[in-house]
């Protein structure tokens, strides 16, 4: 009887040994799940986050007035570039803007220099600065400006032109007064040939 008790008492610790080792694995399960989860979750947030943050355009501080010297050394990659432009601290993610040249493929227009850069200006901002883009946008708008100011004067030379010929067609005569003078010649004419009838009677 003492040992049936015993045995059973026996049973019952590994009964219960065997409920807390499940109730622990399966503890451990969820939580793995569960950090599976929140990883895919945060891993997708950043990535939406970085996308966004490519194909958009924003300033690191709208409101700044700094400026930095940033020296952009020849043949640079793009790695280094956005490295250069990061550490001055006019970006807040250099691989932003590596992804932005390298997708843009502004690399090859990029050129060396100094330029003077602010954490207000947006990502399109630096890159046409360090490209080029700026002056060829200034030399655009002057050949516009010219073109614009060679139509203007065209069109000041043509009404010039129909105004002088309105004062040529007051002075000549125009083609119905010719034809009418000779009408009036013939019908001289006429009167000659009638003043004949009258000397043949």
């Amino acid at each position: 009887m003492a040992r049936g008790k015993k045995k059973n008492k026996i049973d019952g610790y590994k009964i219960a040994e065997r409920g807390l080792g499940g109730f622990i694995y399966y503890a451990i399960e969820a939580l793995i799940i569960v950090g599976i989860i929140f990883l895919f979750i945060k891993g997708f947030s950043v990535s939406f986050k970085f996308a966004y943050d490519v194909f958009s355009d924003k300033a690191k501080n709208p409101a700044s007035k700094d400026t930095v010297v940033v020296e952009i050394p020849m043949d640079s990659s793009a790695t280094e570039i956005s490295e250069i432009i990061f550490d001055s601290g006019v970006i807040d993610n250099k691989y932003v803007m590596m992804a932005k040249i390298k997708i843009g493929g502004y690399g090859k227009d990029v050129k060396a220099g100094s330029y003077g850069m602010s954490p207000s200006m947006k990502y399109g901002d630096i890159i046409d600065m360090i490209c080029g883009y700026n002056e060829n946008k200034e030399e655009e708008d002057e050949d516009d400006a010219n073109d614009k100011i060679k139509v203007d004067t065209g069109v000041d030379v043509y009404d010039s032109g129909e105004t002088g010929d309105e004062s040529g067609g007051e002075d000549m005569p125009t083609d119905g007064e010719t034809v009418d003078g000779g009408d009036a010649d013939g019908g001289d004419a006429e009167g000659g040939d009638a003043d004949g009838g009258d000397a043949d009677e």
